[in-house]
């Protein structure tokens, strides 16, 4: 495989890595607009600390003034609304209403000299309050708005800019005074007050945030507070700065991290052991033919491995499976898997000859003696032909004893890639073997005449003088079918006579030379 990290790999790893970070990121709002929440809640405190002292503070003054049953604005009276007034912490005036509700003095001007009557109240309160939302007053010169609350003979004057300078830079809040779905605005940012819940609630997003707050003590007054973005940003712009910088770190280390295990899962042995559990590995056949007549007398299962985003060849993963020694399990099922494949055609002949590839280690160990374990081998139809390649475990006793078994029950034996490895002409005979193959090596170079193509003869005179028989691999042209063929060689396979193919294809080839001949 590559070692180029592929461009899907990273773009998983990239989309990971993004995931995580808007998991990361909504994490972090969720936990700022939570404690934003406080804010909301402490500014909140504030307007109703205010709100409610001013209720509590007019309702209780009006009623102990009422009840001195004073019907005139005397002197008595005068001095009772001064006290009350002294002692108030939010009342900037008090005045005295006739029977006939005009107002005749106040604890400001004293007696007017003119009774003066107002114009009708904004609201009434469940318990009798008439209340004026912004009235317009004039005192010592000076201009301002006011709330006025009446009860009985009195009302009561605050102002309004008091609660007002409690506000934050940003945020918008009004006061309300709600009776059932209808609310009458006391002060504050107009239309504000959206009556989203019964009672306290919170509606909280990135873009904005907004709150509703009642009175404890009377919960037809409440307050709502409102803010959006600039204001939160602003609020917490060190914070979300570390906190970027943090998620960014963490995006970058989450990327690496999915990349090398991305990597790793897609390593090679990673790959190997997969494709083994999930039976991905499966066999291709390529025919082998005999020369003489063009005849196609077997094949070779050669085992090949696609998943599905990765393809490997025999030369990849034949070490990697050595190496996890998974030899036996990976021959195993291969074996089992090809002749389920081959036995579904029936177009195959009895005794057609099939090829598997042997592992020396799998011969060394013993192992190779639970062929006769696997159902398929036990009852095929085919002559099955084991090939091994040269290697010096076959030198050892208990491997010749191995191999000796496996001609006892009737299977051959191939000694593959003849020529390259360990093997000697002693080890050749001490094999048990039936048949050599000539690596492709010497047969790729017999158009160029080397030192290496002028051994086939020597080869081929060695195998008749064993009474072996030769395969020739690697055939890819006329010219070379032709000199091996007169060279004495009586089998060939290579590109000349069919790529590994599936078992269909190789069913039709095996027809269709039958017409030929």
């Amino acid at each position: 495989m590559s070692l180029r990290t592929p461009t899907w790999m990273r773009t998983i790893a990239a989309v990971i890595a993004l995931v995580g970070f808007m998991l990361g990121f909504g994490l972090a709002t969720y936990v700022l607009l939570s404690t934003f929440k406080n804010v909301h809640d402490e500014y909140a405190d504030n307007l109703m600390t205010e709100a409610e002292g001013v209720v509590v503070e007019i309702a209780t003054i009006l009623k102990q003034l009422n009840e001195l049953n004073i019907a005139q604005c005397n002197q008595e009276n005068m001095l009772a609304m001064r006290r009350s007034l002294f002692l108030s912490n939010h009342v900037r005036e008090i005045g005295y209403l006739n029977n006939n509700n005009k107002l005749i003095c106040t604890t400001g001007l004293g007696v007017l000299d003119e009774p003066f009557s107002s114009d009708g109240s904004d609201f009434f309160t469940e318990n009798g309050f008439e209340i004026w939302i912004a009235q317009p007053l004039k005192m010592f010169n000076q201009e301002y708005k006011a709330l006025i609350a009446k009860s009985g003979n009195y009302n009561a004057v605050y102002d309004l800019n008091r609660i007002k300078s409690i506000g934050l830079d940003g945020f918008d809040w009004q006061l309300i005074y709600r009776q059932g779905e209808m609310t009458s605005p006391i002060t504050g940012s107009k239309e504000t007050f959206r009556h989203l819940f019964q009672e306290d609630g919170h509606d909280f997003s990135l873009l904005e945030q907004y709150s509703e707050y009642c009175m404890i003590s009377n919960p037809r007054y409440c307050i709502a507070i409102e803010s959006r973005y600039p204001v939160f940003f602003e609020h917490y712009r060190s914070l979300i700065f570390v906190v970027l910088i943090l998620l960014l770190s963490l995006t970058f280390i989450n990327f690496s991290v999915a990349l090398v295990l991305l990597k790793r899962f897609y390593s090679l042995n990673s790959l190997v052991k997969r494709g083994i559990r999930r039976d991905q590995f499966f066999s291709l056949y390529q025919p082998i033919v005999k020369l003489i007549t063009g005849e196609i007398v077997g094949c070779e299962a050669l085992a090949r491995y696609k998943g599905r985003k990765s393809e490997l060849f025999p030369d990849q993963f034949i070490p990697v499976i050595r190496s996890l020694k998974l030899t036996w399990l990976f021959t195993e099922k291969i074996i089992r898997k090809a002749l389920l494949d081959l036995e579904s055609n029936a177009d195959l002949p009895d005794g057609f000859h099939v090829n598997f590839n042997i592992f020396p280690s799998d011969i060394s160990s013993g192992r190779i003696q639970k062929l006769m374990n696997i159902h398929e081998v036990r009852n095929t139809r085919f002559h099955l032909v084991f090939e091994v390649t040269e290697d010096e475990e076959l030198e050892e006793k208990e491997s010749k004893s191995q191999l000796e078994w496996l001609n006892k029950q009737g299977f051959s034996i191939a000694v593959d890639d003849f020529g390259t490895g360990y093997s000697s002409l002693n080890q050749v005979k001490n094999m048990h073997c039936q048949i050599l193959k000539i690596d492709r090596s010497f047969v790729m170079d017999m158009e160029e005449g080397s030192i290496k193509s002028s051994l086939i003869p020597h080869i081929v005179k060695i195998a008749s003088d064993l009474n072996l028989k030769v395969v020739a691999e690697g055939i890819e042209n006329q010219m070379q079918e032709n000199e091996l063929r007169e060279l004495g060689v009586e089998f060939g396979q290579g590109w000349r006579f069919g790529k590994p193919m599936k078992v269909k294809n190789l069913a039709s080839l095996i027809e269709s030379k039958r017409h030929e001949n």
